[in-house]
């Protein structure tokens, strides 16, 4: 018996349209991934890709948190690296075995892994 493995792919997005992308995702999680592709960000003039110039407001002077569980983790850059080179400050949480069992991040958490993001209003994304 032969079987197929394939990764469903609902949107495509530029890292211009970061905030686009997120709203999207939040609305259509179990549709299909939601890529993001440099090829597809509108160039500003003549040099690389379009960033984004200005932060998104926080709540409180608070930056969005990403936490993970090690920096060595595969999907910790991916976040990383896409919120730095939109220009959104992100503060990097290392959460430690002992911290994780704690209620607070149970809760942040979820059925999920890591990484996942608090936004500066309180919203975690998974």
């Amino acid at each position: 018996m032969k079987t197929h493995l394939q990764t469903g792919v609902s949107k495509r997005f530029g890292f211009h349209e970061i905030k686009e992308a997120i709203g999207y995702y939040m609305k259509n999680m179990t549709a299909g991934k939601v890529l993001l592709q440099p090829s597809l960000t509108k160039a500003v003039g003549s040099g690389p890709p379009a960033v984004v110039k200005t932060a998104p407001t926080q709540a409180a002077g608070k930056p969005m948190t990403l936490y993970t569980n090690g920096p060595g983790h595969f999907f910790y850059y991916n976040a990383k690296m896409t919120a730095d080179y939109c220009g959104y400050p992100v503060q990097v949480h290392i959460v430690t075995p002992d911290e994780a069992a704690t209620q607070e991040i149970k809760d942040k958490k979820g059925p999920g892994n890591f990484p996942f993001l608090e936004t500066s209003d309180g919203t975690v994304i998974r």
